[in-house]
């Protein structure tokens, strides 16, 4: 079930079904999909992008970081769930792990899937309140055997899809706003957040507030609750 279509502009959020998912368990849990890989050393590049409005090429240097003795690397997916704990940890950085690791990564490739992964992995307080999963499903290129690529995705619990092509997924996209969020073309996603009639809650806009604190939740808010119950070991 897609609750957060990725990589695409015009896709949905259904924000009670996420919002309920995660009510079912503890507010502590970040959600990291993670390996040890102390083989891997970061390849060091410049991506001008950074410094000037550019579309340059990212420059490879010939050399790589040296691996660290004082801590692990891991990697993992850039796609994460993470609690605000964990955030602020990483922005105050209280033991300055999260500070090393920001210097060690600066201008390494793909540091997104190093980051995260070894600052968690390496803290002593955050590395056993962490799951190893990204909630996210890999838009199968061609339909699976006897189903299609809608009930593949949809059927597999995930809160976020990707990735989508630009004209090859328009079908299937618009399939996922019209069944899963009922959200109609260039419309809203409708929600207990609009007090007015059906008709004005999947339009363009809500002339008629509602109550925005009110969690409504469906099958695919039950589906995820489900995933999660699963992984993290207690039932929603």
């Amino acid at each position: 079930m897609i609750l957060h279509v990725t990589d695409k502009t015009n896709g949905g959020v259904r924000r009670a079904d996420l919002l309920y998912a995660f009510s079912t368990v503890p507010r502590d849990l970040n959600f990291i999909d993670h390996r040890m890989d102390s083989e891997t050393a970061p390849v060091v590049v410049l991506d001008q992008n950074l410094l000037q409005n550019t579309n340059a090429e990212i420059s490879f240097s010939s050399g790589h970081r040296p691996k660290p003795d004082a801590f692990e690397l891991f990697k993992g997916s850039p796609w994460t769930v993470l609690s605000r704990a964990f955030a602020e940890h990483c922005v105050v950085a209280p033991d300055n792990l999260p500070r090393t690791m920001l210097m060690y990564f600066s201008n390494a490739l793909n540091p997104m899937e190093f980051y995260f992964q070894t600052v968690m992995a390496n803290s002593a307080h955050f590395k056993n309140s962490t799951v190893n999963h990204t909630f996210r499903i890999a838009v199968p290129e061609t339909a699976p055997p006897h189903r299609s690529r809608y009930d593949a995705v949809v059927s597999s619990g995930a809160a976020f899809a990707g990735r989508f092509g630009d004209d090859g997924d328009e079908a299937l996209l618009q399939r996922i706003d019209e069944e899963l969020l009922r959200r109609p073309l260039d419309g809203v996603t409708p929600g207990r957040w609009c007090a007015g009639s059906d008709e004005q809650a999947a339009g363009e806009e809500c002339s008629v507030g509602g109550d925005i604190d009110v969690v409504r939740q469906g099958e695919a808010g039950q589906r995820l609750a489900s995933l999660m119950a699963g992984l993290v070991g207690a039932g929603p």
